[in-house]
């Protein structure tokens, strides 16, 4: 801001009586260069994921220490007019709401006033505390910046969370120091931070589920990915990151839901079988696969959907499996139009499912289903449901021990979920009971149903539960 001095000639008009005199001009006036007035001002806005936040105080360090404060307006605006700032040195501004700090810092070489927007975010992933902040305007902080954009190089939105001493104070409760913030517009974040200090840091981005973007090196909070950054002696900026979803890619958790009767060719209900199919809204494509729960087939679930697609109608279709009869709908096709929607009554008498032998088998709402080889019995007498499991099959496999001598416990039943993409895997233990009650026994063909508990294993449980299946075995 500058002041000019503004000079005026003076200029004396003699005249006399006799004769005319010249114009004299008076060049005695002593003149300065234009002078800038000393000091800095800046002006910035307050928002919060609301708007702007009007009415809230921002507090001004020069020098470690606080030298005033201001209010923001009814726009949320503030400016430092009234508070005396010197030029050569850093200036913090800090919000504090909410037991919540956050703070910018601003270097004698910022070469503008306009600091930009103070966005005020609450950490709501992890608990933390700020006690490096007491005082904001410490020259033991730093900025650690950086920016995060998708593949193309457009700005992304992301939380990015540094944390260090974290300490659990009691079984999966933890303490730390540290902040997290959200991206801007531009897709830049800056934290203040205490220098020679190394950090967790983690980059995550939020689409329903959420998805880290930087490296996975360490495991904290019991069992978060995070990235090990620093020690920095002073302010940096982060590596690029670059391969977020794009901001057109935003997704929200929407849920959708159904419920359908099974009826057999005679007319009674389907008792054992499955309702299986898609699930789409727009360009996405849920599958899906519900077994019969109390003589009725029904779906809900949650899905994280694109924002292009929300206001798209959720369509269902699917098929109806009876397993008991070895018949199969028609496929059928719903759209949704309310929360659980009743289907109604499904006629399940089509076409016959398969002439191929096949293990089924449902735990709690999900069905299992695979055709398999032939099968055979060994000289001692057991049946063996198949002779050359495959991987498209998960490798499964059972014995029935004394199968000629009458005997019925299914032993040794095996089925590796994850060789074709389900989430568990069973083994059957010396303490699972399968009992099979069999509906025909010939030299060819081999037909039971069988109920019990068995052992399923997912991310490293063991988990008994209770069964309930049938199965077709064809003889060489």
């Amino acid at each position: 801001m500058k002041n000019f001095f503004i000079f005026a000639l003076l200029v004396f008009i003699s005249l006399s009586s006799c004769r005319k005199e010249s114009l004299i001009p008076i060049d005695e006036t002593e003149t300065e260069d234009p002078k800038e007035i000393e000091g800095a001002l800046f002006k910035g806005i307050v928002k919060d994921i609301n708007g702007v936040v009007a009415g809230t105080k921002v507090e001004v360090y020069q020098h470690e220490k606080l030298v005033g404060s201001v209010t923001t307006d009814v726009a949320g605006a503030f400016n430092t007019l009234n508070i005396p700032l010197d030029k050569d040195a850093h200036v913090t501004f800090a919000v504090k709401q909410n037991n919540e700090i956050t703070a910018k810092r601003v270097h004698e070489n910022f070469g503008k006033s306009d600091i930009g927007t103070i966005t005020l975010t609450e950490n709501e992933m992890f608990s933390s505390k700020q006690e490096y902040l007491q005082n904001p305007g410490s020259n033991d902080l730093i900025v650690v910046s950086g920016y995060i954009t998708d593949p193309m190089g457009n700005p992304a939105n992301a939380d990015i969370i540094l944390l260090y001493d974290i300490v659990e104070v009691a079984p999966f409760t933890y303490e730390s120091q540290g902040d997290g913030v959200t991206t801007d517009e531009n897709g830049y974040y800056e934290l203040l931070m205490p220098k020679d200090q190394e950090f967790y840091y983690i980059a995550i981005q939020e689409l329903c589920q959420p998805r880290l973007l930087n490296k996975n090196e360490v495991t904290i909070l019991g069992g978060f990915p995070a990235e090990l950054i620093g020690p920095f002696t002073e302010d940096v900026q982060l590596p690029l990151i670059n391969k977020a979803n794009p901001v057109t890619d935003e997704a929200a958790e929407m849920e959708v839901g159904f419920l359908a009767y099974g009826l057999q060719c005679n007319g009674s209900v389907v008792t054992n079988g499955k309702m299986a199919g898609t699930i789409t809204k727009g360009n996405q494509t849920f599958s899906f696969d519900a077994a019969s729960v109390s003589n009725f087939f029904w779906w809900t679930r949650n899905y994280c959907i694109k924002k292009v697609n929300q206001n798209q109608p959720w369509i269902v279709t699917f098929t109806i499996t009876d397993f008991g009869n070895n018949k199969v709908s028609d496929v059928l096709t719903y759209e949704i139009t309310s929360p659980n929607q009743d289907l109604g009554s499904i006629t399940v008498c089509a076409r016959d499912l398969t002439e191929k032998p096949y293990v089924q088998w449902s735990v709690g709402l999900k069905s299992y289903y695979y055709e398999i080889t032939d099968g055979l019995i060994d000289a001692n007498g057991t049946l063996i449901s198949s002779q050359n499991p495959t991987a498209n099959t998960g490798f499964l496999k059972f014995t029935i021990p004394d199968y000629t001598s009458g005997g019925n416990k299914i032993k040794n039943f095996t089925f590796q979920g994850g060789q074709v993409g389900e989430t568990y895997s069973f083994n059957q233990s010396a303490t699972d009971v399968l009992t099979v009650t069999y509906t025909q026994q010939d030299a060819k063909i081999i037909k039971g149903n069988f109920s019990g508990d068995l052992t399923g294993q997912a991310a490293g449980a063991v988990i008994p539960l209770p069964v309930t299946g049938n199965f077709v075995i064809n003889l060489p």
